[in-house]
Parts: structure tokens; C-alpha cells; sequence
């Protein structure tokens, strides 16, 4: 906003600095007459101030007529758009943004409009004296040229920007999440804390569900979990046996946890690199702590890894649930559990009863289009809990829309204003090669009838 914003003061200028030149005859008879250079300046910056303030005005006119728009553009997935609303204070930003600009793109044409040659301007018409002071810079171009490259030049760097920013987006697009997303059904399960206020109740709650929501036709295999991937991550410090001790005032290693059901593997498409998957037995309250790693997490504690130390068999200790010896019994291929931009970072498992979190995420793998057993599920939630809420349904895919959602929207708006840049910068080289066109086409006649008469 801040280039195109600059783009148009420097499209306004040249234009104003044009104006300004063939007007030349008219600001030296001024000083002629006694006009100070200062009144000069006031005078135009006085006209610019005027020109910006009515721009301003109408686009204030514009983005309150755009509101409603705004807020319904499905596409430009705008947080909270819905609150989006004009009040003092964008009024008052807006008059002094638009104060700032008309100072902006006119204090330059009127320095060099203010310092008219006398001599040589008053002996020439307005036309003439617009075709001959154009004046020079250190470079050897004319002011107005130097506001048309600066036009042209800002620009091309929207363009370039919108044009690698389109590329990311493409990329991200095809990074592998490292699970299949098709056919995959999300919903939120937020268990109220009073009925279920604890570990044992939210993990008969969470089998009874995932036993009934697997006997629904249509379903292949259902699983739930702490939080979807490429939403959010939980970290925790982790300590594996067998490693170099941590020494004292350093931080303990890191590594992100998420709970999940027996099914949760097979559920998404996850691969089982080593080892092997947790079973009913591991998820039953009372069973032996054990965990399942990624290949993050073992190529993180065991570098030689998958050559060297089989991982699986080893024991771990993490300090989200106080565990300090659980068995790895398995290694998975690595998952995105945060930013689809980001490196996969080391990640353990644990069985739901282990860590059963108050608000957990239910994910079906359907033969047909997801959303089509939205109900069906739902319903077999309240043959529960008939007060249990379901919320946040969607499909894995539009889950990935969400998480892309900012730099979609990025991506937009940067396009958008590359595209008005652009479109700025070739009206600004148009408005002033025509009119200092006109202003030396003038000047040929003028000369053309003083030869010939």
C-alpha cells in the first residue's frame, strides 16, 4: 500500500510539475510584481492540498460502499470481517494521510516552479516558456522524467514481489503433508469440563465415540486426536535414556506432542517406517506408558539413524505428562503438524487415555464426499451425550484452505496492488509525455508562425 501509495503521489507530481512548467510565465510575472518565493509555494501547495483532500474524500466514499463487498468476498478468507467498520479514527487517518500526500506529491513541483528565470521566461508565452523550462538535474534528466522512472521502477518491484509470492503459494500448494487428505472428515469435540472432569471419563467418552462412528456405513476408519495437522503444535522438553545429560543452565531438548487413538496411522495415510502401531491394550488407562516418534525425532537422538541403534525399544521421558521412562515401540514418516512452510521438527505419540486433552479432534475416512456424513456422525455423537456440542466441520482440504488462508490472501491483495502500480505508472508516462506533447507542439506552432508571417 505504501508503494502505491508513493506511486500515485509520483503520478500526481509529474503531472503537477508539468501544469507548474506552463504555467512558468504566469509564476514569474508574479515575482515580478513582488511575489516572494514562500507565496509562490503556498499557493501550489495550497492547490495540492485541495486535490488531495477531495481524493481522500472519495476514498473514504469508496470504502464505505466497499464494506458490504468486503465482508461477503468468500475468497479473501478476512479475519473477523464482519467488525471491519469506518469510525472516527479512519477519518481522522484519512485526513491526515491525505494532508501528508498533497504535501507529498506537491512541495516538489512547487520548489521548482517557485524559482522561475525572469528574464527568460517573461520573454516568452506560456507555451513556449512550458517547452524551455523543463530543467535539467545533476543526472541530466528532467524532474519530471526522474518521477516517471520512480513510478515505473516501484512498480516493477510490486510485480517481482507479486511474482515470487505467487511462486510460494505454488509451492506450498504441492508440499507433501506427509498424510492423505482426500476423503477425510474433521470436526471439533470440545468436552465440557464439569461433566467430564476426568481422565478416565474423557477416555470412555472418546472409545464409545470412535466405536460407534466406525459402525456408520460409509465410514473406512475413524480416529481422534489432541489437534488436526497444519493447524497448531504443543511442544514439550523430552529426554531420551542413553543420551549425553544435559548439562546445567542449558534448556532440555524439545519436541511436539500429539495424542492420538490406535487408528489415528491408518486413519490419515500416515507410513509405519519401523515398529509398530499402538493398540487398544496401550490406550486403556492403566497400561504401560509407550510412544511412537517420527523420523525427525529419531534422526534428532540417533544421527546415524536408520543405520546404527534401532530407536524402537528404546525408552523416552517427556515432561507434559510427567512420564519419565516410556518405550518407543514405533517410528513414522514425518507429518505436518504446523506451517506447511516450515521443516517437519521431532514429534512423539502418546495413546489418548495417556494424555486425553478436554477438547480433542474427531477425523472419519469416508468412501464418498465427506461432508455428506457430517450428520450421520453428529447424530452418534448425541446418542451419547445428547448436550455434547459438535463443532468446526470440515474437510481436511479446507482445513488446508485455512491454514493458506493468509498467504492466499497476500498474495491477492500484493497482485492487486502490483496490477494498480502498473496500471498507475503507464497512466502517469502517458498523462505527461502527452501533455508536454501538447506543450512543445504549441511552441512549434507559435515558432512556425513568427518564421512563416
Amino acid at each position: 500500500m505504501g508503494l502505491v501509495l508513493l506511486i500515485a503521489c509520483a503520478n500526481l507530481a509529474s503531472l503537477v510539475l508539468a501544469r507548474a512548467s506552463s504555467r512558468s510565465h504566469e509564476f514569474a510575472l508574479r515575482a515580478a510584481l513582488g511575489a516572494g518565493r514562500r507565496r509562490l509555494i503556498r499557493q501550489l501547495l495550497s492547490e495540492s492540498l485541495a486535490l488531495a483532500v477531495a481524493g481522500g474524500a472519495l476514498g473514504f466514499l469508496l470504502a464505505y460502499w466497499s464494506l458490504a463487498a468486503i465482508a461477503r468476498i468468500g475468497a479473501l478468507p478476512l479475519p473477523r470481517a464482519e467488525e471491519i467498520r469506518l469510525d472516527g479514527i479512519v477519518l481522522g487517518f484519512t485526513v491526515a494521510l491525505s494532508m501528508l500526500t498533497g504535501v507529498l506529491f506537491g512541495l516538489f513541483p512547487a520548489l521548482e516552479a517557485s524559482r522561475p528565470d525572469l528574464a527568460d521566461v517573461l520573454r516568452q508565452s506560456g507555451a513556449a516558456a512550458a517547452g524551455g523550462s523543463s530543467g535539467r538535474s545533476t543526472l541530466g534528466v528532467s524532474p519530471g522524467g526522474l518521477l516517471v522512472m520512480g513510478q515505473v521502477a516501484l512498480s516493477l518491484i510490486l510485480l517481482i514481489a507479486a511474482a515470487l509470492l505467487m511462486q510460494s503459494f505454488a509451492r506450498l500448494r504441492s508440499v507433501d503433508p506427509g498424510f492423505r487428505p482426500a476423503n477425510l472428515l474433521t470436526m471439533k469435540i470440545p468436552l465440557p469440563p464439569r461433566r467430564y472432569d476426568t481422565r478416565q471419563k474423557r477416555a470412555a467418552f472418546h472409545e464409545e465415540l470412535e466405536r460407534r462412528v466406525e459402525s456408520v456405513p460409509g465410514v473406512h476408519k475413524t480416529a481422534i486426536m489432541k489437534s488436526l495437522p497444519t493447524t497448531f503444535r504443543v511442544w514439550t522438553n523430552v529426554s531420551v535414556e542413553g543420551q549425553p545429560e544435559i548439562e546445567e543452565g542449558r534448556d532440555e531438548p524439545q519436541a511436539q506432542l500429539q495424542s492420538i487413538t490406535p487408528g489415528y496411522f491408518r486413519t490419515l495415510g500416515i507410513p509405519l517406517r519401523r515398529g509398530r502401531e499402538f493398540t487398544a491394550r496401550d490406550n486403556s488407562v492403566n497400561a504401560p506408558p509407550v510412544v511412537m516418534i517420527n523420523e525427525s525425532f529419531a534422526h534428532r537422538f540417533w544421527p546415524s539413524y536408520p543405520a546404527g541403534l534401532n530407536p524402537v525399544g528404546q525408552h523416552m521421558g517427556e515432561g507434559a505428562d510427567k512420564i519419565r521412562s516410556a518405550e518407543i515401540v514405533g517410528i513414522v514418516a514425518d507429518v505436518q503438524e504446523g506451517d506447511l512452510g516450515e521443516k517437519p521438527g521431532p514429534e512423539f505419540f502418546v495413546p489418548l487415555a495417556l494424555h486425553g486433552p478436554q477438547i480433542a479432534y474427531l477425523a472419519v475416512r469416508t468412501a464418498g464426499d465427506s461432508l455428506q456424513m457430517a450428520n450421520a456422525i453428529r447424530n452418534e455423537v448425541l446418542e451419547i451425550d445428547r448436550d455434547q456440542p459438535v463443532a468446526d466441520i470440515r474437510t481436511m482440504d479446507e482445513v488446508f484452505d485455512t491454514a493458506l488462508g493468509h498467504r492466499r490472501l497476500t498474495m491477492i491483495l500484493l497482485g492487486v496492488f502490483a496490477a494498480m502500480a502498473l496500471l498507475l505508472a503507464l497512466v502517469g508516462l502517458y498523462g505527461a509525455v502527452a501533455y508536454w506533447r501538447w506543450a512543445f507542439a504549441g511552441r512549434w506552432e507559435r515558432n512556425r508562425a513568427t518564421f512563416c508571417g
